[in-house]
């Protein structure tokens, strides 16, 4: 199943004198949720992702799984996970940011009603998506065609432009010309990923490469955005490493159960240590700390050969005596029931990769990024992985069990919805200035 294509370019953007009420960047989750939301306020709406059709989607598709309440998990689960502050590995305290947090939560209770509405088909008991995340994107994107939000690939935003401190749109690259589509509100929700040490691969898409903090740093004529975390504080997992440098997706992480049974150790065979904290964290995020730790980031999972037989991995697991630097082909054969039994321990090659960057402007209740010294620009808002630091206990601790996702669709909610209201009324202030013009003419 491929991600659904939309709309192109010149289709969208024929009309260039055409001024949309609200503009989206991104067209993830938190993108497309955004989009549906201002469109059903009435509001005129574009969506702008960076990437072609084989990426579409971004970190999206790759989910497997989804926390909503009524399905196992709570509102009030939902608001204690989104307030909840969290300690890093390295012993800095990151807390959230308590209104931002809240708006989120107050949501949640409608979240599932409104996805079902809207084609897609919501979590099992065990919160696993039907489909995964293509299917998930599939219905979103098909959502957004029947609403008439006009969306464009391949159109990687360079710069917002701001007029008389609102934001009147924004400027991309097109045939070697700079393309610019004018919009009353913009809503950033274009990933957060800003950049990996060394050579670590990317869990998720080579399009999350901070686009929405850099935008938002590099805007002028207005005070200076007030970020929080760190660009240095992130959440590695641990992946096979016969898998893609990106978009290797949960589909190569192991599960829980495996980081429980396994022995980790290094390419020199000595095991690895547990951080010294690990208490009440993930066993995958301790151990992906560990690997990243590492000066390649390299380790080797080592595990018994009943064990391996039952966790689902994506690559059949090898021999425990084979070398970590000689990964072979992803389609080697698992071993026969006969070789099985000779076998008396396997390994699985692992690497750290980064998963989420806590890092990201500060956001009032209405999903508004905060500024310092100076004045905050009207008509700007933001959403999806880029806001994870108002939220850092889902940034750090929820990839794996679905509530990521969860965020980034109600972000994008709170973010579209609060971006109609502002563009209608920025719409309201333009008539009534138009009026105040023609009787001051009269």
């Amino acid at each position: 199943m491929s991600i659904k294509e939309g709309f192109t370019l010149t289709d969208a953007f024929a009309a260039v004198s055409r001024v949309y009420d609200v503009l989206v960047i991104g067209g993830g989750i938190a993108g497309l949720c955004a989009a549906l939301a201002a469109r059903e306020q009435g509001a005129s709406v574009a969506l702008l992702e960076k990437t072609g059709e084989s990426a579409g989607g971004g970190d999206s598709r790759h989910v497997s799984r989804m926390l909503l309440p009524g399905k196992g998990f709570s509102v009030d689960d939902c608001a204690e996970s989104f307030s909840r502050p969290i300690r890093t590995m390295n012993g800095t305290e990151l807390s959230a940011t308590a209104p931002y947090a809240a708006a989120l939560a107050h949501q949640a209770a409608g979240l599932a009603a409104w996805l079902q509405a809207r084609g897609v088909a919501l979590p099992t008991a065990d919160s696993c998506l039907p489909g995964g995340g293509k299917a998930l994107m599939n219905a979103l994107y098909a959502a957004a065609e029947d609403a008439g939000i006009a969306c464009a690939r391949n159109a990687a935003v360079s710069r917002l432009e701001l007029r008389n401190g609102q934001l009147c749109g924004v400027s991309f690259p097109l045939n070697g010309a700079e393309q610019q589509v004018r919009a009353k509100s913009v809503v950033v929700a274009c990933g957060g990923v800003t950049e990996r040490p060394g050579a670590l691969p990317l869990r998720g898409g080579a399009a999350n490469d901070g686009a929405a903090a850099r935008l938002l740093e590099t805007l002028s004529g207005c005070g200076t955005p007030r970020m929080l975390g760190a660009r240095n504080i992130a959440r590695y997992t641990p992946v096979d490493a016969r898998a893609p440098e990106t978009d290797g997706g949960a589909a190569v992480t192991p599960g829980e159960a495996f980081f429980h049974k396994a022995t980790f150790v290094d390419r020199n065979g000595s095991p690895l240590p547990l951080p010294p904290d690990a208490s009440g964290i993930a066993p995958s995020l301790y151990w992906g700390a560990s690997l990243a730790a590492l000066l390649d980031g390299k380790a080797t999972a080592l595990l018994a050969a009943p064990d391996a037989a039952s966790i689902p991995l994506y690559f059949p697991p090898l021999p425990a005596d084979s070398s970590i630097d000689s990964m072979p082909d992803a389609h080697t054969p698992a071993a026969t029931e006969e070789e099985g039994a000779a076998v008396r321990s396997c390994m699985i090659p692992l690497v750290a990769a980064l998963d989420s960057v806590v890092y990201g402007p500060a956001l009032d209740e209405e999903g508004r990024p905060v500024f310092d010294g100076g004045p905050s620009p009207s008509g700007l808002f933001a959403a999806g992985e880029a806001v994870f630091a108002n939220i850092p206990y889902v940034a750090l601790s929820g990839p794996d069990n679905g509530l990521t996702v969860t965020a980034a669709a109600l972000s994008g909610l709170l973010a579209g919805r609060s971006a109609a209201k502002a563009a209608c009324a920025a719409a309201i202030s333009e008539q009534q200035n138009q009026t105040a013009e023609v009787s001051h003419a009269g």
